[in-house]
């Protein structure tokens, strides 16, 4: 459930990050220190409370018993991409093609005649069926697997009140979305993917002037920087930028995870700038202010616009295929369905199925610009922090060293999971801009 929810809000927006992981996992991911005693296939173990300071030195210099883990971690991350991949789109098919989806809306529809209402109640029981479904290949990816190498600091209880929460919130924004979708397809049903793409300029702008201010405070508590003279430093940066009305906030990320990870969002009134309390423990000043240069170039060079820009031919491009395909197919399967016509609420598992084959196919399109994104955003914290390489090459062998990332994948493997270069290329780029 959460994997679609996560699908949408990539369509509908976007947050740059720091930090070099695969694709499709949280882009903050990062490995507890201290932790290359822990193999892989073990036991869970109790979360620790250790502190990135308390074991540094088991992290980074990275150890070969450490690089052996990130072997071990990037390989098992890299496989449960695929295959939840694959099986978000079987039990889509299964729900579909079953008519569990159609019999979903007959018991909606028995709560009230009204249609809205219909609506939300189908999506309700429809993402708690998916939910249900899904949870033992999320309880193992995103806690089993998280514990094991020593990423999670949550108990289950904590874990498992965190998906609760975003339960609300993805069936909030899933009701304005789809509820648009639906209206468009029966009042304008051969234009309406094209009604669709327009409508989602000004969602994307409402979401990323939302999320900040409002979802994220939900599940972690944003204080100003406790650091001043660090505050300071990072201002004075982002004044260098042009970036002019930012505030900095300090997330307690640790309660979560050891995740590392800092990044600038919002637009408009809701611009910040947020560090993890992790990154802070862990990096130095001068390491902090390049990742901070990094994430300023993306606001300098207009890439989250461009971003929605993408995004909306993104959606243009799935909706017309949609409309062009899954008519089509209802029309053939129809009896199999349970339903007739695209504007039932029952399609809503083959819409997502479409959505969600169409982004893997142009995933690699998608990445490469997010690639090359992040490579002039390197280039350009160099030019503003002075040419400080070291900092730059220090600060990537810690996200490798604490995240558990591998700094050098197959090509393959880059071209079509990576939204990131390759860390060894990272470091190797702002070696030449010296050398230059």
């Amino acid at each position: 459930m959460k994997r679609w929810f996560c699908l949408f809000v990539f369509l509908f927006s976007s947050t740059f990050a720091c930090a070099q992981t695969l694709p499709g996992y949280n882009p903050t991911e990062t490995a507890t220190p201290g932790d290359s005693a822990r193999q892989l296939g073990g036991p869970v173990a109790a979360p620790t409370t250790a502190t990135l300071t308390d074991t540094v030195d088991s992290v980074y210099p990275i150890t070969p018993e450490r690089r052996a883990l990130v072997n071990q971690y990037s390989t098992l991350r890299l496989v449960w991409e695929v295959i939840v991949e694959v099986f978000d789109w079987i039990v889509m098919l299964v729900v579909a093609f079953t008519g569990l989806s159609a019999l979903l809306l007959k018991l909606a529809s028995r709560v009230t005649r009204r249609r809205a209402v219909h609506f939300v109640v189908y999506l309700f029981l429809f993402f708690l069926l998916i939910g249900i479904i899904s949870f033992p290949i999320t309880y193992y990816q995103n806690y089993v697997i998280e514990h094991q190498f020593g990423f999670s600091n949550q108990t289950f209880g904590q874990w498992f009140g965190d998906q609760l929460k975003e339960f609300p919130v993805m069936l909030f924004f899933m009701t304005i979305m789809f509820g648009f979708f639906y209206f468009l397809i029966r009042r304008y049903p051969r234009r309406w993917w094209l009604w669709f793409s327009a409508g989602a300029v000004p969602f994307v702008v409402a979401v990323l002037v939302i999320v900040p201010v409002v979802v994220s405070p939900m599940f972690n508590d944003f204080q100003p920087l406790k650091d001043k003279q660090l505050e300071t430093q990072i201002l004075n940066l982002a004044s260098k930028a042009g970036i002019e009305g930012s505030r900095v906030f300090e997330v307690d990320a640790s309660r979560q995870s050891t995740h590392l990870n800092a990044y600038v969002t919002g637009l408009f009134g809701t611009k910040r700038i947020v560090l993890y309390d992790t990154i802070i423990k862990a990096f130095s000043t001068d390491e902090l202010l390049f990742v901070m240069g990094h994430e300023m170039g993306h606001y300098v060079k207009h890439h989250i616009w461009i971003i929605v820009g993408m995004i909306v031919v993104l959606i243009l491009i799935s909706t017309w295929l949609m409309a062009l395909i899954l008519p089509k197919v209802i029309t053939r399967h129809g009896r199999r369905l349970g339903f007739a016509e695209m504007g039932s609420y029952a399609s809503l598992p083959l819409v997502l199925l479409a959505f969600g084959l169409v982004m893997f196919v142009v995933q690699p399109a998608t990445n490469c610009l997010s690639r090359y994104f992040e490579d002039r955003c390197d280039i350009y914290s160099m030019e503003i922090t002075g040419y400080n390489n070291t900092a730059a090459t220090v600060a990537f062998e810690k996200l490798a060293a604490y995240n558990l990332s591998d700094p050098n994948p197959s090509r393959l493997v880059e071209i079509w999971f990576y939204d990131h270069p390759a860390l060894q290329k990272r470091i190797d780029r702002v070696n030449s801009l010296i050398e230059q």
